[in-house]
């Protein structure tokens, strides 16, 4: 993750994650991803949810 902005004590943003960042999110003491893509873009993860495992 090369850019990560911190709004608050509870909301960050940042780029596309990929799957692979998600462990260490979550090391990061990030609780939720909200993916704003949609499905027909490049990037998106079908059935990503199930992908998830940490």
């Amino acid at each position: 993750m090369e850019t990560v902005r911190k709004i608050n004590d509870e909301l960050a943003i940042a780029g596309q994650i990929t799957l692979e960042q998600l462990p260490q999110v979550a090391q990061e003491g990030f609780k939720s991803v909200i993916n704003l893509r949609l499905p027909d873009e490049q990037g998106f993860l079908n059935s990503e949810q199930k992908k998830l495992s940490f």
